[in-house]
Order: structure tokens, then sequence, then C-alpha cells
């Protein structure tokens, strides 16, 4: 078996000890979080009060809607759908993969409003 010249050996070493350096100079991943947000819905909003949540990719969602009509909330981009009712609250969950800004909307005889936005960043 052939030895490798002295230099090759001192070059493997130092360059394994750079990567190892580095890995452990580098920042840890940025853990998920969880992010929950109240949404009330009343006959009498308006388009305007429409509330925005911001998240990180990553993060665990939970939206609680409240209110006084009986709804389907719809959280688009996520085809998310959740019934809600007056005196049952609607509780919805889930991991906030895809980003970008999403309409969280209600579905209600007669139409549909939005009551919020999601907003979804890049880790």
């Amino acid at each position: 078996m052939r030895r490798q010249p002295r230099a090759a050996r001192i070059a493997a070493l130092a360059g394994a000890a750079l990567v190892a350096a580095l890995q452990l100079c580098a920042p840890a991943p940025a853990q998920a979080a969880a992010a929950s947000f109240d949404l009330v819905v009343s006959a009498a909003q308006h388009p305007g009060d429409a509330q925005v949540m911001v998240v990180q990719q990553g993060d665990e969602v939970t939206l609680k809607v409240t209110t006084e009509l009986p709804v389907e909330v719809h959280v688009h981009g996520y085809e998310i759908e959740e019934a809600a009712a007056p005196g049952k609250p609607a509780s919805v969950h889930f991991r906030a993969h895809a980003t970008g800004r999403f309409p969280v909307e209600i579905h209600l005889k007669g139409g549909h409003r939005v009551i919020g936005y999601l907003e979804v960043h890049p880790r």
C-alpha cells in the first residue's frame, strides 16, 4: 500500500477540520413556532376590518373563529374549510407550508366575506 505524501495528508486533515468548524459555527435552523389567532365574525363587520396574521413557513397555525352567524371558514391556498356557528366556534389547525398572502374567508348564505389575511413568510 502506498502512503500519501505528507503535504497531501495535512491538506486532507485541514480540509476536514475546516468543514467541521463551519458546521459548528453555522446558525441552527430556526425552530417552527406555534401561532394562534382569534377571529370574531359579526354581522356589523366591514371589509376593512380584516385582520392580518403573520407567521413563518413551517409554523403551526391555529385560527379560532367565533361567530354570531352560521358560516364555513375557508383558508385559501390551504383549501381548509371548517364549520362555525353561534356557540360552536371553529378551530382551524394546520402547518404553514406555502408562502404568500392568503385570504381567510367565511362562506355564508348569500355569499362570502374576507375576515383576514394569512401572511406566510419564508423561513
